[in-house]
């Protein structure tokens, strides 16, 4: 194009606005050297370009000469260096057009506006919209006429924010001669198929406005630079308007100016900064920053030591990973085909770590198939939305996932020392992070912080965590009681009691082997009352075997630790007790006295503020009524959260699931499964789970389907407010694709919740006296097994009908746990092959918990 109507002609140049300015630094300079990169195949300017799926597109623009202005070019960006692959001719645009906007969503690209001409010189402006379709290949491969924008405009600016077309600004050529600018902003609903519903006005600009760049920003359209009038002289405002739900604007208001006036530059952004490079101004090779605030907004504009290597305006500018491109050029004499690139630097922001509570972390392969898995394969625990309001939050504030923002989520069964330690090592990427740790988590941030790599934790937020240890945790561990503890709290080691109780004598010796941990949380002041006395911490058998040793380090990292903490609720302080009762001595129970009360103070419901809380000149901060999840499920004490890491940031309430009347389902072994419940409504697990919360009674039908040969075993639980029931059902797949199906009653206004543990107890004796008839066991150990057998039958079948003495009680459990021990490692054992062995020793480990599951359904224990 040749005439005063091409962008960076000299007489648009020489009656441009300057402005200069004092240029202060106020960030570290993120825009490295430009590098040429492979050139266009044409020179070319006034053009928009959009990178998608890691491909570079250039579509039509300007030219001296030759190529019709319909042409696009395309060119795939290396993931490495950066560098651009052979330059390849796409499907043509629909419309020759030059001075057009376009605005990428997905897979798609929409391209709006711009100008036609018939000769140099002489543009006429049209209103045309259509849409690319970006293959999965990578090419554009239709494009689709769309609904016409409202006026016939050129050099305006387009982008989408959600699903929502923006379009502002621009001009009205009519075949030469000045055009009439526009204020207008024009919005379109994006449909599900990509296609647009009708164009609106909505809030107009503060002034005409042409040659601007506009961007979306968090949920903001920001317009930056551009000309008031025909005398095309550059300005130095800056604009932004929030986004409204229904697609309208809130009011225009100005941010920092640009440090000189400037139209037709080339802008693009990261999740840190805008990037505003060239242009017609002043400086046609200089290159400015602006930080992205929380809000979408922008911060003061800064200089960069990193010139464009030539006078540019009038190209195009996209992103990519962190890579900025430029696109053709124009000098306000000649077009070139120039492409250049530079590396975008991150804001200098410390990463945050965000350490769940016990439980709150989940790995299939570990607590289904028992396999040792380190941390770093962990993830969130399924289902668990307690932190996903301060993720949106952090998030919100320009955090990314795997970026600088990471959940650590890990192994909690462990110590909480060795947890502490595997943190440390994670850190040890970062120069300096932040770590938000909730509940034993915050314990986890406190381990390393301690450590002698902790000084690369450069701020600790605990939430909700026991420095003193948590009262609650006593009947956990002592009774494998859960009653005081609300079901996320305790959720996953209820599932670790239903998949791997086979292995251990009881349900309080199943806890204490595999979650070893719950002992790291007991409180460390004197806790039990008998009688009108306390009972010292150091008579009894159980006592902290972590904190005592960790809290001499802490007054080294007080200047670095705050605390959040819920108030005001009732918290457990003290247990009074009694003394074991037989049943207690049976199951191994109550070693240190079985709690029948229990005196309160002021805490989250589950840990007393004097014990979430610190002293010595460690910030804390209290939310009154907030429990031990609502001070992370809240907004309140999310915004608390985000105000310590200085972060001027709402936060979001989060509707935690109940986990009440709640039904689980896992299976071991390698098969695909699904659940259906009573009303018909089909679940497929995620991550190897199924939860179903307010679950219905009825029948809950497992469907398997395998994926190999080999045994499998179904775990169907279901959770009540105080109470859960396991069932187990099993078999075994001969080749893939086999199907069975399992079904499982659920009720739960029994106190079984609809389980039948005498029913299964008796089916497991069963199976394993039809085992050993066809064994090829000596006579003498078939004799004496079938013997031991019977005995447990015929107590079982006499608990279906009447009372229990606890005699009989401790008579069939010792029998039961005699015939284990002798099977390990006594002469029953011995000769046996080891598949038998195994399904002898965990059946009759089944047995038993049924058994204590029939007895304390009845309320006998």
């Amino acid at each position: 194009m040749k005439g005063k109507f091409c962008l960076g002609v000299v007489v648009f140049l020489l009656i441009s606005i300057i402005r200069a300015a004092t240029v202060v630094l106020a960030f570290t300079d993120p825009v490295g050297a430009w590098t040429s990169v492979r050139t266009l195949p044409r020179q070319t300017a006034n053009h928009p370009s959009f990178v998608i799926n890691g491909n570079l597109f250039v579509l039509g623009g300007a030219i001296p000469l030759g190529d019709p202005r319909t042409t696009v070019l395309s060119a795939s960006i290396n993931d490495g260096d950066g560098s651009l692959s052979v330059w390849r001719n796409e499907l043509n645009m629909l419309y020759a057009v030059i001075w057009h906007a376009a605005a990428p969503k997905d897979r798609t690209v929409y391209v709006l506006g711009g100008a036609e001409e018939l000769y140099p010189g002489s543009p006429s402006s049209v209103n045309t919209v259509f849409k690319g379709t970006i293959s999965i290949g990578g090419n554009i491969s239709s494009w689709q006429s769309l609904n016409s924008i409202p006026a016939r405009l050129a050099q305006g600016a387009a982008a989408v924010v959600g699903n929502r077309l923006y379009f502002s600004g621009g001009g009205t050529w009519s075949g030469g001669g000045n055009p009439i600018l526009s204020n207008k902003v024009y919005m379109a609903p994006i449909n599900g198929d990509g296609s647009l519903g009708a164009w609106s006005t909505v809030r107009q600009l503060p002034t005409n406005l042409i040659g601007h760049s506009m961007i979306a920003s968090k949920n903001r359209l920001v317009i930056i630079g551009g000309a008031v009038d025909t005398n095309w002289g550059g300005i130095t405002r800056v604009i932004s308007a929030q986004v409204n739900g229904d697609g309208s604007l809130g009011e225009w208001t100005d941010l920092p100016p640009l440090l000189q006036g400037v139209r037709a530059a080339m802008v693009a952004k990261t999740d840190d900064y805008v990037i505003l490079a060239g242009g017609v101004s002043f400086d046609w090779r200089g290159v400015y920053y602006s930080p992205i605030n929380t809000d979408g907004t922008l911060g003061v504009w800064s200089k960069s030591a990193s010139s464009l290597p030539l006078s540019t305006c009038c190209a195009s500018a996209a992103m990519w990973n962190s890579k900025m491109y430029i696109t053709g050029r124009h000098d306000g004499v000649n077009y070139f085909d120039t492409v250049v690139m530079a590396e975008i630097g991150s804001a200098s922001k410390l990463p945050i770590i965000l350490v769940p509570g016990m439980g709150g972390s989940w790995n299939y392969e570990a607590l289904v198939h028992k396999k040792n898995v380190a941390n770093e394969d962990w993830s969130l625990f399924p289902f668990l939305t307690l932190y996903d309001g301060l993720i949106k939050s952090l998030e919100d504030a320009g955090y990314t996932k795997g970026k600088d923002l990471f959940i650590y989520a890990y192994d909690w069964r462990k110590s909480i020392s060795e947890n502490g330690v595997a943190l440390c090592q994670f850190i040890d990427q970062f120069d300096k992070v932040k770590v938000v740790g909730h509940s034993m988590g915050g314990l986890v941030g406190r381990v390393c912080a301690q450590s002698s790599e902790g000084n690369r934790i450069e701020q600790l937020i605990t939430v909700g965590s026991p420095h003193l240890g948590v009262s609650k945790v006593y009947r956990i561990w002592e009774g494998a009681d859960f009653s005081e503890f609300a079901g996320w709290e305790s959720i996953a080691v209820k599932i670790i009691l239903g998949i791997w109780r086979e292995g251990f004598d009881s349900s309080t010796q199943t806890i204490r082997s595999t979650v070893p941990s719950v002992l790291n949380l007991f409180p460390v002041w004197d806790f039990l009352k008998k009688g009108t006395k306390t009972v010292p911490i150091s008579g009894m058998k159980w006592k902290n075997n972590f904190i005592p040793a960790l809290n001499p380090g802490l007054p080294g990292i007080l200047s670095r630790l705050s605390t959040v903490s819920g108030s005001e609720l009732d918290t457990t302080r003290y247990y009074r007790i009694i003394s074991r009762l037989p049943t207690d001595l049976i199951l191994g129970k109550w070693e240190d006295g079985r709690p029948v009360g229990q005196e309160n103070d002021s805490g989250d419901k589950t840990v007393l503020l004097n014990s979430s809380q610190m002293t010595g000149g460690t910030k804390n901060i209290t939310i009154p009524g907030n429990d031990h999840g609502e001070i992370l499920s809240k907004s309140a004490g999310q915004q608390q959260i985000l105000q310590l890491l200085g972060l001027e940031q709402p936060g979001y309430d989060v509707i935690p699931v109940k986990w009440v009347k709640t039904v689980i389902v896992t299976v071991a072994s390698p098969v695909d499964f699904s659940v259906t419940d009573p009303a018909g409504v089909r679940y497929d697990p995620r991550d190897g789970l199924v939860i179903v919360d307010e679950a219905p009674d009825g029948n809950y039908q497992v469907e398997l389907t395998a994926i190999d040969p080999g045994k499998y075993t179904v775990h169907f639980g279901r959770v009540g407010d105080n109470d859960w029931a396991w069932e187990t059902a099993e078999g075994r797949f001969e080749e893939p694709g086999q199907k069975k199906d399992w079904l499982f009653d659920v009720d739960f206004s029994q106190t079984s919740l609809g389980a039948k543990p005498l029913d299964s107890a008796l089916a497991r004796v069963n199976t394993l006296v039809k085992e050993i008839k066809i064994s090829q066991l000596g006579k003498l150990k078939k004799t004496a097994l079938l013997a031991d057998l019977l005995t447990i039958e015929l107590f079982t079948k006499n608990l279906k009908g009447r009372g229990v003495k606890i005699t009989e009680v401790k008579t069939v459990f010792m029998l039961i746990d005699v015939s284990v021990n002798r099977m390990k490692s006594g002469w029953l054992g011995k000769g046996i092959r080891e598949e038998l062995k195994e399904l002898i020793i965990t059946q009759l480990r089944l047995t038993k918990a049924d058994i204590e599951q029939e007895l304390s359904d009845r309320g006998l224990w």
